[in-house]
């Protein structure tokens, strides 16, 4: 589909650039999430259903991954965009649904549950609490993040060897091929290293919603709707949290479909740059929750500092809508990027 023979494809019922098409991909993934979510959310919060629910989105995930190989040819690039489409709906419940779990792992600490008994006992102040509860959960989603990027760039190192065995330089359809193989690997070492987490993870019971827990899902959308208005400062946070999460998403949606162009859909040269953007997060990561660690600063402090880089992202880009001098229209700026982080 990609490459610099490929100008545009028919696709909703128009000619479309493959950079259109991607981005209405996307918005058709996201659009699917939202619907699903309003369904299956309350698990992650209600029961204990949540890691079955993991353990099914996982396997979907794997089936995409591991069928990749099955599709690498041109023609094939409807079938392509579906599995695109279901994949990364399936990849971004499986994140979510795991990182809802690490409320509960924080507040099953021994750390934590000092804390709890010094609450009750009046030893420290709710929000001596809150703030140790939020640390924690800082602490363990960090740390998490942070070893998982080590973990990819070692993967990535894999990966650039099979690139060269597979001799992804050698022509399109090895390009094509090459990738179909990048992603089957890494769906293989998904699936090795989710076993003993799906087997290890301890069943802790989420609240009781007291109803069918599919309903409870819109019973909290209902209630949250007529209470939100007397929790104003709760509602422009959760707004401007929506806008900036969409924001990210597309911007990050934006400049890999350019980055993309750019190198012509070279599964080696984008592998490399991969390679420098997960190191950067790493150091990212690490240097955050340092930070935050030493000076004790609230999430909402780290949230803003996010926020910031994200505007210098995003206009930065904008800026290219205007002059092809700068603004994503070149290699070295993914480059950058990349090692910015």
């Amino acid at each position: 589909m990609g490459g610099p023979d490929n100008t545009s494809l028919p696709f909703a019922g128009s000619n479309r650039t493959i950079n259109s098409i991607i981005l209405l991909c996307n918005g058709i993934s996201f659009a699917i999430q939202i619907v699903v979510f309003l369904v299956l959310g309350s698990y992650a919060d209600f029961g204990s259903f949540r890691p079955n629910i993991l353990i099914v989105l996982s396997i979907i995930a794997w089936g995409i991954g591991f069928g990749w190989l099955g599709v690498h040819e041109s023609e094939q690039w409807m079938t392509g965009l579906g599995l695109y489409i279901v994949g990364l709906i399936a990849y971004q419940l499986c994140l979510t649904y795991w990182t809802a779990a690490f409320p509960g792992l924080a507040r099953n600490t021994r750390e934590l549950r000092d804390k709890a008994l010094e609450f009750e006992d009046g030893t420290i102040s709710r929000e001596e609490y809150d703030h140790a509860d939020s640390m924690k959960r800082n602490e363990l989603s960090n740390v998490a993040f942070y070893v998982q990027s080590m973990g990819e760039i070692l993967i990535l190192a894999v990966i650039v060897g099979i690139m060269f065995g597979v001799h992804v330089n050698a022509s399109s359809a090895r390009n094509n091929w090459g990738l179909s193989v990048l992603i089957a690997f890494a769906s293989g070492v998904w699936l090795l290293l989710a076993l003993p987490w799906f087997v290890l993870e301890k069943r802790r019971p989420g609240q009781d919603p007291g109803m069918n827990i599919i309903i409870a899902g819109f019973w909290q959308l209902r209630r949250a709707i007529t209470q939100i208005w007397q929790l104003r400062q709760s509602l422009a946070y959760l707004i401007g949290y929506f806008l900036l999460g969409d924001s990210l998403n597309t911007t990050v949606t934006v400049i890999a479909t350019l980055q993309n162009e750019i190198v012509a859909y070279n599964t080696l040269t984008l592998t490399y740059l991969l390679i420098v953007g997960i190191a950067a997060q790493a150091l990212g990561i690490f240097t955050f929750w340092q930070v935050q660690k030493r000076w004790q600063l609230p999430t909402k402090t780290m949230f803003n500092a996010v926020a910031v880089g994200i505007i210098l992202l995003d206009g930065w880009g904008m800026i290219g809508i205007w002059t092809d001098g700068f603004g994503f229209h070149h290699a070295w700026e993914g480059e950058c990027l990349n090692c910015g982080g």
